[in-house]
């Protein structure tokens, strides 16, 4: 009788440890005591405004998207989801949920991708539920990417013949974004997931003029002062426009030139009258017009800030502005800049500088008055260039995903490829038996951006296969 008491009460003990196990675990594994619910009944909004006022949409917060179908997740103090389920917009049921504090996070089906064509929506609220009570909560969602939108204006479509504008937020896959001609006109936006805890977008762009010049430019991006955060965090949208610099000429069209050669003045015609005050030329678009640099104006509109109207965004040029390609440069001697090392010298394959195998360093200090470097590789092919294949590699990650976004991590050939990159390096031709490859002043501040160490390879291949390969590495450090 004993025996059998004994039995009865250790199967009792073990139906009811398993029911506990098994509420436990329906109601999401929270609790510390399998007995203490509540009831959840939740509304998910969705707050479309600042992607609409960007794109010209309803521009009022109420675009017609339903949170149906939107997935909402149960997560504990850790993060880890102890409950989830699909939201209904209407006949949603009220959840039962273990009592306890819990972050309620709703968001559109899957993850925000990296880049994408449209916005991804999703939202969290803190609540906590209590034993036999009905807590009610509401979760608004936003969007959890930022959106760019790149605008040409008119003078810029007409100025440059090819260009690249390359957009880097933070460092990993899915931060740099390259735009180039081929994306037309009126380029699409682009929806990026931004990383945690970044303060600076970097906008670079390079044009080649109709007139065959290269001029190049960038910014550096901050959020507004009126913005809760200092990173980018989502729920933003830029405009970026870009314009070419203005055309400086002479204020005066009769005050004389000053010549090259100061000891021979040219005065001008004595007999000539002088207008005291002359008119504008009546056209600007003279021989004397200097495109200066090229203008980056932002503006957008942020989730967190007070107004929802667009906002200025501050940038900084970082160096002072590179100099347009057209602009008479002096030459830097490449016998005294950097290490050098000499190869087997070459009669009848291609050399580089002379050499077979061709190295140097540079070093450049970001001081804000030591003038970068120019460095040129002069190429001979007596037999003709076949392929000139550039690779660049880097220690700085948000350098190295703009340039391989652009195909130059792996490498690309100059000779068949070029014309894609004419505005970072002035392409050779094929069966060219000459060519110099630059890395101007206008170039090098472009690098100067990027804290770190830049490596460029060069392998030049001639018609009959043979090579010459060469290295140039490019050390960017600061002054502090």
């Amino acid at each position: 009788m004993k025996l059998r008491n004994t039995i009865l009460f250790s199967i009792m003990a073990m139906i009811g440890l398993a029911s506990c196990e098994m509420k436990e675990e329906l109601l999401g594994g929270n609790s510390t005591d399998s007995g203490e619910t509540g009831l959840l009944s939740l509304g998910v909004g969705i707050n479309t405004l600042v992607n609409e006022v960007q794109t010209r949409a309803a521009a009022d917060g109420t675009a017609d998207i339903s949170a149906d179908g939107y997935i909402i997740q149960v997560l504990n103090s850790d993060g880890t989801e102890v409950k989830s389920f699909t939201y209904k917009e209407e006949g949603m049921e009220p959840q039962e949920i273990a009592a306890g504090s819990y972050t309620l996070y709703a968001h559109e089906e899957g993850t925000c991708p990296a880049q994408g064509s449209s916005p991804f929506y999703g939202g969290k609220k803190d609540v906590t539920i209590r034993k036999g009570l009905t807590t009610e909560a509401s979760v608004t969602c936003t969007m959890e990417n930022t959106l760019i939108q790149l605008t040409y204006s008119e003078d810029f479509l007409k100025t440059f013949q090819s260009w690249t504008v390359s957009i880097t937020a933070g460092s990993g896959d899915g931060n740099s974004i390259v735009f180039t001609k081929e994306h037309g006109e009126t380029p699409d936006p682009i929806y990026v997931k931004i990383a945690d805890n970044v303060e600076v977008i970097k906008v670079v762009v390079t044009g080649t003029t109709k007139e065959g010049d290269q001029i190049s430019d960038y910014r550096n991006l901050y959020k507004p002062e009126d913005c809760d955060s200092k990173y980018w965090i989502g729920n933003d949208a830029l405009n970026i426009k870009l314009t070419p610099g203005s055309n400086e000429r002479p204020s005066n069209p009769n005050e004389p030139v000053t010549p090259d050669d100061p000891e021979e003045p040219t005065d001008p015609d004595p007999e000539e009258p002088t207008d005291p005050d002359p008119e504008e030329p009546e056209n600007p678009d003279n021989d004397n017009n200097v495109i200066n640099g090229i203008e980056i104006e932002v503006d957008g509109i942020f989730g967190d800030a007070a107004d929802k109207e667009t906002i200025s965004v501050p940038t900084t040029p970082g160096e002072e502005t590179p100099e347009t390609g057209d602009e008479n440069e002096e030459e830097e001697d490449n016998g005294n800049t950097g290490n050098e090392n000499g190869g087997e010298e070459m009669t009848e394959g291609p050399t580089l500088s002379g050499n077979k195998v061709y190295s140097k360093t540079i070093t450049y200090t970001l001081n804000g008055t030591d003038e970068f470097p120019e460095v040129e590789i002069e190429m001979k092919a007596p037999a003709g260039l076949k392929s000139f294949e550039v690779k660049i590699d880097s220690d700085n990650e948000d350098f190295k995903n703009t340039v391989g976004d652009m195909g130059l991590v792996s490498g690309i050939d100059l000779v068949s490829k070029g014309d894609d990159f004419a505005a970072l390096f002035p392409p050779p031709g094929e069966d060219d038996k000459d060519y110099t490859f630059k890395l101007t002043k206008t170039l090098g501040r472009m690098l100067a951006i990027y804290i770190g160490q830049h490596t460029f390879t060069f392998t030049v291949t001639d018609n009959n296969d043979e090579k010459a390969n060469g290295t140039l590495v490019v050390n960017i450090v600061s002054s502090k």
